[in-house]
């Protein structure tokens, strides 16, 4: 610790860590502190001319200060002869010398091997998709691997998949196939087509990390082309030919956050947006456009945030709704493919408590909090020209934990007073609970 023209540091001395200050300016070497404990993180208050340190305790690390008492030294004392360097004999002297030389033959390391190396799990969590991803990834740390099943919540399918990534170039190669079963699209009041899907793709990225000053920011560029077989299922199979399409796939996502404590529930100041669109490429005219942005800000007390969201959705009618549909609908409806949609949401997080306890060793809760929202999504009808308002107010407690002490995770509980009629379920009650999941950052 630099002090002025002093110098204040911590060295080994005999059978402690001793606190000695060096003048840089006179080149005089003295002795602070001494306790047999060790001495550590000095620093001085200058007002009142006092030394501040660490010393440990029987209940803990101490923090003591006293004024400063400088004995006058020449030079640091050697450290005492210790068991395994003593000069003294002793058959754990001299450990190296006995090493014995193994010949053996260097060559170069294969890339391949261990390419999988599967390492760990962990659930994807967002707004519309809930699911679980397996990790590999190859000591080189140039190839690594994904395997996942996700359940959509707008749609109601099941996905399974598999995706790769091979960073030993630039830009980021990719490719994956997935499976796709049930996915459906309401036609009118009594017909709902169904049909299962099949995906494959190859592409690439361009991740750019432009962190600087006080703030984490970056911006990546993707693209893929992706090829897709429709085999429909049900009712639909004896109207509807089975048929396949391809489709480029192109995203652009930037973020930009201040830095997180611990207990704040986002960053106190956030920005991100990511803009998607996807258009088929075999003469068969099908597009899709979907934009988000939220915007993060400091609630009225500490660890409180604003969270300001908003999307834009569009399709054509007629190969657009093949195209899987990841807008947010407003909580507690029953979520419809429009061709043309926008949704603004307002969500207010604070915390309740942080009761930091556990059960058995399974799950520890680290805080208790709550979530006040009003959402609004609004959909229109290419064909009637007609929109539909869903709007939506309500209030979510989540629990963040740590699933075995290890894996963070968080459940919940959410009421929703709806405002308008669900248009699939024109019964359905205007008080919705749910058992949910916490939406991610991004």
């Amino acid at each position: 610790q630099v002090i002025g023209d002093s110098i204040l540091f911590s060295a080994a001395e005999i059978s402690t860590d001793v606190l000695y200050l060096f003048n840089r300016k006179g080149k005089g070497l003295y002795k602070n502190a001494s306790l047999p404990n060790g001495n550590y993180q000095p620093t001085m208050d200058k007002t009142t001319n006092s030394l501040v340190w660490n010393s440990f305790g029987a209940d803990g690390v101490m923090l003591l200060k006293q004024p400063l008492q400088l004995q006058k030294v020449d030079k640091l004392q050697p450290l005492t002869d210790l068991f395994f360097t003593s000069k003294q004999n002793s058959t754990f002297n001299n450990l190296l010398a006995n090493v014995q030389q193994h010949n053996g033959e260097l060559k170069k390391y294969n890339p391949s091997f261990n390419l999988i190396n599967i390492h760990s799990w962990r659930p994807s969590i967002s707004e519309s998709e809930y699911g679980i991803t397996f990790f590999g990834e190859n000591v080189l740390n140039t190839f690594s691997s994904e395997y996942n099943y996700t359940y959509n919540v707008n749609e109601g399918f099941h996905r399974t998949g598999i995706s790769i990534l091979y960073g030993g170039l630039f830009p980021v190669l990719s490719a994956g196939a997935s499976q796709t079963f049930n996915r459906s699209e309401f036609i009118n009041a009594d017909t709902t087509i169904t049909w299962n899907q099949t995906n494959a793709n190859f592409g690439a990225s361009i991740p750019l990390n432009l962190t600087k000053g006080r703030t984490f920011k970056s911006l990546s560029f993707s693209s893929s082309l992706n090829t897709e077989q429709l085999q429909y299922t049900g009712i639909a199979k004896k109207f509807i030919a089975n048929e396949s399409f391809n489709y480029i796939s192109s995203a652009v996502s930037f973020l930009n956050q201040s830095q997180q404590a611990r207990q704040h529930i986002y960053p106190r100041w956030a920005q991100s947006f990511r803009v998607q669109y996807r258009r088929t490429v075999n003469g068969k005219f099908g597009n899709q456009f979907l934009a988000n942005t939220n915007f993060y800000f400091p609630g009225l007390l500490t660890n409180h945030n604003l969270q300001l969201s908003g999307s834009i959705f569009s399709r054509d009618t007629i190969r657009g709704s093949k195209f899987i549909n990841n807008l947010a609908f407003a909580r507690g409806y029953n979520a419809l493919n429009f061709p043309r949609a926008w949704r603004v949401s307002v969500n207010y997080h604070f915390p309740i408590a942080y009761p930091e306890f556990g059960i058995g060793n399974m799950i520890y809760f680290l805080r208790i909090r709550a979530n006040t929202f009003f959402d609004y999504t609004k959909g229109r009808s290419l064909r009637t020209g007609n929109t539909f308002p869903f709007k939506t107010v309500g209030s979510e407690i989540y629990f963040d934990t740590k699933i075995w002490n290890w894996f963070e995770a968080s459940f919940g509980f959410r009421y929703s007073r709806l405002l308008d009629i669900d248009r699939i379920d024109p019964g359905r009650n205007a008080n919705q609970f749910e058992i949910v999941l916490p939406v991610d950052l991004f």
